[in-house]
């Protein structure tokens, strides 16, 4: 009778087998070259994007994915005059993964956008946007404008110069030997956000955590112009090597807030470090 049982369902799974094959994920491949364009516009659903500077006038796109069932997931590759928009539909319930592997001249501006796929690029130089739901962010060697969005991913930032608005929701922030050109902005509600400068900071900055640390590293370098530190009283900290010109306290949305600032050399540039109940630090 066992091998009655143990012979039967093995004809049952035989029979199965080429449906299963049928939805299997199976990794396709597509390559494409377009001219250079101003703006390269990608949005996906899940796929991670991967940006790489390029030493010809041309734009190199090599995506790979895989997927089950196989037919829900569509490529698009929309080529209009000085824009170039990339992205993906997937219809109904599915699994799998995308990478979309781009070259192109640094200078070209990116607009990423993605409900849980990772960005990451290196060595650009034109404005570069981000959003993602889900997905981190990793940046290098970049120089430009650079406006990052993410409800809980990491954000990653590596020796980059510009002009900065980095924001995540409960994502921590790490921007390590960084260059201010332009005013600043540091925000994570939940996370850590931890700033390392390559130089002493010229220009505003504000580094906020809700609930993590904030922190301001000046890596050895001078410091200088308008401190302010701001915390929840009685439940966040501040740390500072430096002595505090004044501390008060104030009233923000019916909450009770402490707010210590240190004047070194110079009333500029404004630098704000707060936090609700983690901690406000600088560092030398």
């Amino acid at each position: 009778m066992l091998k009655k049982r143990i012979s039967f369902f093995f004809i049952i799974l035989i029979s199965l087998l080429p449906a299963v094959n049928l939805y299997a994920a199976r990794e396709q491949e597509i390559s494409k070259t377009f001219e250079a364009k101003k703006t390269v516009r990608i949005t996906t659903v899940c796929g991670d994007g991967i940006i790489r500077p390029g030493q010809s006038n041309r734009i190199e796109v090599h995506l790979v994915y895989s997927f089950s069932p196989h037919d829900a997931y569509e490529p698009f590759f929309r080529d209009k005059g000085n824009n170039l928009h990339l992205g993906e539909e997937i219809d109904g319930s599915t699994s799998g993964r995308a990478t979309w592997t781009l070259t192109v001249p640094p200078e070209t501006k990116i607009d990423f956008s993605s409900a849980s796929g990772d960005f990451e690029a290196t060595s650009l130089t034109g404005r570069v946007i981000v959003e993602t739901a889900s997905g981190d962010i990793t940046l290098s060697d970049y120089n430009g404008e650079l406006r990052v969005e993410s409800a809980s991913g990491d954000i990653r930032l590596n020796n980059c110069r510009g002009t900065f608005k980095i924001e995540t929701a409960s994502g921590d922030i790490e921007a390590l030997n960084t260059f201010i050109d332009q005013a600043g902005f540091f925000e994570s509600a939940s996370g850590d956000v931890y700033v390392q400068l390559a130089e002493s900071a010229e220009f505003d900055l504000n580094l906020s955590s809700a609930a993590g640390r904030a922190t301001l590293d000046y890596n050895g370098n001078p410091v200088r112009g308008h401190f302010e530190f701001v915390t929840l009283y009685r439940h966040g900290r501040i740390s500072s090597p430096f002595a505090f010109d004044l501390e008060e306290e104030f009233e923000r949305y019916r909450q009770n807030y402490i707010r210590k600032s240190l004047t070194l050399g110079s009333n500029t540039p404004e630098i704000i470090i707060e936090t609700g109940v983690g901690k406000a630090i600088l560092e030398k």
